[in-house]
């Protein structure tokens, strides 16, 4: 009976998160409210709140799965097991890109981060993710260094024009592309970007 229990209201957890993502793609995060969020879920406020402390505690939940362009690269820069860093930078976008564009509550948490945070700064997650992107900016600028080192960037290129570079692509694709997804194929299109810039920026091989 406790496992049913237990099940049960990670169900009900799961549905409340579902909810407000769907909700704060529709109201952004400053006009939803917890009654609508428990109304789209089929349940009371008092389950809501069984499961979270407040909005705010809510909010970080449902963007926890969020991972932000070049997340997926970090661990393996720290480690020093890179041997072409620009391989490496591929391997990270672009199956970031497919994702986005097949999974729709994927999409969800990234519309939610670029176009429905308002009033917000009072959410915790805030402040974490920007902490996040500040230390992933020096972990690329890292792998552009190593791809300088190794006699890849071209002389006028610098390591950190090369990560300002890839940063500001990545940010206007994920904006302009959630802005209206029938516009352009993201994963298509989106590679093209990428490649069209890295010829830039790397020496003729």
């Amino acid at each position: 009976m406790a496992r049913r229990t237990k099940a049960e209201a990670e169900e009900t957890r799961e549905a409340i998160l579902d909810a407000a993502a769907r909700v704060f793609v529709e109201k952004g995060v400053s006009s939803a409210t917890l009654a609508e969020i428990a109304q789209r879920a089929g349940v009371t406020r008092g389950a809501v709140y069984w499961h979270f402390r407040n909005k705010a505690d809510l909010f970080n939940a449902t963007m926890q799965p969020l991972r932000l362009p070049l997340d997926e690269m970090v661990a393996g820069l720290i480690a020093d097991t890179i041997t072409d860093p620009i391989d490496q930078l591929r391997e990270a976008i672009y199956p970031v890109l497919e994702r986005l564009r097949t999974d729709e509550s994927y999409q969800r948490l990234f519309i939610i981060w670029f176009h429905r945070i308002e009033n917000a700064s009072e959410l915790e997650i805030i402040a974490g993710k920007q902490r996040d992107t500040e230390r992933h900016r020096e972990v690329v600028l890292q792998l552009f260094e190593r791809a300088q080192r190794q006699g890849q960037l071209r002389e006028s290129v610098t390591p950190a024009s090369a990560e300002l570079a890839i940063r500001l692509l990545l940010i206007g694709l994920y904006t302009e592309w959630l802005r209206d997804t029938s516009r352009f194929d993201i994963s298509v299109e989106g590679r093209a970007a990428v490649e069209a810039l890295l010829s830039g920026l790397l020496r003729c091989r």
